[in-house]
């Protein structure tokens, strides 16, 4: 297309098509499957209501811990450290991901980042939540 030249919308149209075919085909393609599906992920629960029963939709009191690890998260993001990408990925590759909360699994899908970045290491994190826990008692 020169400069100054405005397309149709026809061909907007048919331009568009033509990219979200292609972007359709590499997901199709990059997407894991089982038995000819997409396989759905521990999180994709949609349509299963009967299996997991109502929402609890009633309010609670945020925990000191819920909120430090939001401030963990949010200053991981900051820094540059994480991206969404990295943290819906973790938290998805959580070992017991329908028994956590919501905290819980941000708590511990930003302990498996941190650690896989190497800016911490297990051990390093178990040590200070060991310090943190006699300071909680009053130890």
């Amino acid at each position: 297309m020169s400069r100054g030249r405005k397309r149709s919308p026809a061909s907007r149209v048919k331009k568009d098509r033509a990219r979200n075919a292609q972007k359709s085909s590499t997901l199709e393609q990059t997407e894991p499957k089982v038995c000819g599906e997409i396989m759905k992920k521990v999180h994709d629960m949609g349509g299963r209501r009967e299996e997991f029963g109502p929402i609890d939709r009633s309010d609670h009191q945020i925990e000191d811990w819920e909120r430090l690890a939001d401030a963990v998260n949010i200053v991981l993001n900051a820094k540059g450290h994480k991206t969404t990408d990295e943290m819906r990925r973790a938290i998805e590759s959580l070992d017991g991901y329908r028994e956590m909360g919501y905290y819980e699994r941000w708590a511990a899908a930003a302990e498996l980042l941190v650690v896989e970045k190497g800016l911490l290491t297990k051990e390093e994190i178990d040590a200070r939540a060991a310090e943190l826990e006699q300071r909680w008692r009053g130890e």
